[in-house]
């Protein structure tokens, strides 16, 4: 709902002159959206604050973005473009990759989907071979509250319905059936290639990788 308080409610109050929101990279050959396919992580974008704004479809969700910005004095940036960046990046299905410059991104999605799989692989192999036990649900869900947040949060299905499908339970059989709160609105770490959904409930250790976002759960102080 566009301008409702519960729109206000949802997005944080910006810092007293902060800077401008960082601006997604923008190709000169988008993707386009299919209006026909609804993402499957619904009509959000996530900025790099952890700001969620969302919408009813593609219009609203770039309408309320863009009057969110100038709102609290900001430029309105170039709302559509960024939108269309971040939907296409999590969730490619829902998208036409129409042209030359964007059949590598395409590729990279691929690739990313490849490398969660791997790692679900490997953590099956090794907690297998352990007695290992799970973080608490209250722990997996302060955990996945970051994660849902994070603006590397992607969609790692490969397309293949069958492949994802056999994935998805090995996901399932390595956290015991466990779910989070935001089970649902969990995909996978861009950067560390993991099934989030997944390794919220796992005892994992820290990692060292300025890549990381300041906030996340997996990166070490």
């Amino acid at each position: 709902m566009r301008g409702s308080s519960a729109e206000e409610l949802r997005w944080p109050k910006p810092a007293v002159g902060g800077s401008n929101p960082p601006r997604a990279p923008i190709s000169m050959s988008l993707p386009t959206i299919n209006p026909h396919v609804w993402p499957e992580t619904g009509w959000e974008f996530v900025d790099s604050g952890g700001i969620v704004h969302t919408g009813s479809g593609f219009e609203d969700l770039v309408s309320n973005l863009r009057d969110f910005r100038l709102r609290i004095g900001q430029p309105a940036g170039q709302p559509t473009d960024e939108v269309t960046a971040q939907i296409c990046a999590k969730n490619p299905g829902a998208c036409r990759f129409d042209r030359g410059p964007v059949k590598a991104k395409a590729a990279m999605v691929g690739k990313f989907a490849s490398r969660v799989v791997q790692w679900m692989m490997k953590t099956q192999r090794a907690f297998s071979s352990t007695n290992h036990k799970l973080v608490d649900k209250e722990e997996a869900n302060r955990r996945a509250g970051i994660c849902v947040k994070c603006p590397r949060n992607t969609s790692w299905r490969s397309g293949c319905a069958g492949c994802d499908q056999s994935s998805v339970r090995v996901g399932l059989a390595i956290r015991g059936g466990q779910e989070s709160k935001l089970s649902g609105r969990l995909m996978g770490c861009e950067i560390l290639a993991e099934d989030t959904r997944t390794s919220v409930f796992l005892p994992l250790k820290a990692v060292a990788n300025p890549d990381l976002p300041e906030n996340c759960w997996r990166k070490a102080p």
